[in-house]
């Protein structure tokens, strides 16, 4: 979702939609999940973590895929390529805004 291909090396990483990223890690936040706040970051798992944190984890993230998923095909629609390119355009100024315009007026990081 954040890259076209695989990233093999640190070129193919910056090439990442930070952006989409971003969008990511604010729908997790919102819903209780704390993500590294740059996708270059790795995310751990351990023992202390429970069953119910880990399909918690799951959920959240299948909801929140599932939202920039809608928010980016909704950026292609407009025909721009990425949440970056919109931004480079000049129009994320306003990125509440933004979003509730390409979403028909939802909240910004989808339902709770």
């Amino acid at each position: 979702m954040f890259q076209s291909g695989p990233v093999t090396d640190y070129a193919t990483a910056l090439r990442s939609d930070t952006k989409a990223y971003s969008a990511f890690f604010h729908a997790m936040l919102n819903r209780g999940i704390y993500l590294p706040p740059a996708q270059y970051e790795a995310m751990f798992v351990s023992l202390a973590h429970t069953d119910e944190q880990i399909d918690q984890t799951i959920v959240a993230a299948e909801e929140s895929f599932a939202w920039v998923r809608t928010l980016i095909e909704s950026i292609r629609h407009r025909g721009l390529d990425s949440i970056t390119e919109i931004v480079r355009r000049g129009e994320g100024t306003d990125s509440v805004r933004l979003v509730r315009e390409l979403l028909g007026g939802r909240a910004s990081t989808g339902p709770r």
